[in-house]
């Protein structure tokens, strides 16, 4: 029931044709079949892959592979198996990939920080504006980005109300 749910194939049809490769994305048969390859060796191992389903729609996999050996004969004698659909988070490692690019390459400068006020990110405009490499100011505390003379001032405060929530007097 899994199977139909992530291809929209039953088993009966998967059967017709005699292995999953043809549900494989054209750019990554090879790759699967390298994983293949290795499994005939013996190796054990997982690898990730797109399908395109019956409805035509691109789906990610992540299968997990053990070849079962019959040593009286010195052949494998089945794959066991299991796949994972794993779609929705190579959809938001996408989405964090471009958010980042979109991040790192602004003219404005974008810092985040802890609830307790330590760096978490600096892109590259705070490089330029302020002088201070995200490597030197990742930790730290935001109050270093002012003059030393400001420094025992303090920044609004912000006190947590939950760990998704802020709020600022």
């Amino acid at each position: 029931e899994a199977f139909r749910h992530i291809t929209g194939f039953t088993v009966q049809e998967l059967e017709a044709q005699e292995g999953l490769t043809w549900l494989i994305h054209p750019e990554d048969r090879s790759s699967v079949q390298r994983r293949l390859q290795a499994l005939f060796t013996g190796q054990a191992g997982s690898s990730e892959h797109r399908i395109i389903t019956k409805s035509g729609e691109v789906r990610w996999l992540q299968d997990y592979s053990t070849p079962e050996w019959d040593p009286t004969h010195s052949r494998i004698v089945r794959i066991i198996g299991a796949g994972q659909d794993i779609t929705p988070r190579k959809h938001a490692e996408e989405a964090r990939l471009r958010l980042a690019t979109i991040v790192e390459s602004s003219d404005d400068a974008i810092i985040s920080k802890s609830l307790d006020g330590l760096v978490t990110s600096w892109n590259a405009a705070p490089e330029r504006l302020l002088g201070y490499q995200a490597e030197e100011m990742i930790g730290q505390p935001i109050l270093r980005i002012l003059p030393e003379e400001r420094q025992e001032q303090r920044l609004p405060d912000h006190q947590p109300t939950s760990k998704r929530q802020l709020v600022i007097q």
